[in-house]
């Protein structure tokens, strides 16, 4: 399953049981920029200017995810 930003829009009552949606099925696909459903994630993959930055297991992205805005990733020197 693809899920584009399914967190836009809802309360965080909601918020809640979607991340336990997640953890309940495999093989899905999360276009997101909230951190909580980001932390449920085995793998990352980080876009910048529509190609792939950087693709690998949550433990190896998510700490250069933390230490800069997405934004700032693979920018120029002048915008970190």
């Amino acid at each position: 399953m693809i899920f584009d930003e399914p967190e836009a829009g809802i309360d965080l009552w909601s918020f809640e049981k979607l991340a336990n949606i997640f953890n309940k099925t495999k093989c899905n696909i999360v276009v997101s920029h909230q951190e909580q459903l980001i932390q449920k994630a085995d793998y990352i993959l980080v876009l910048n200017a529509g190609k792939v930055q950087q693709f690998d297991k949550k433990s190896k992205v998510f700490g250069v995810l933390k230490k800069q805005s997405c934004a700032k990733i693979g920018g120029s020197d002048e915008n970190r």
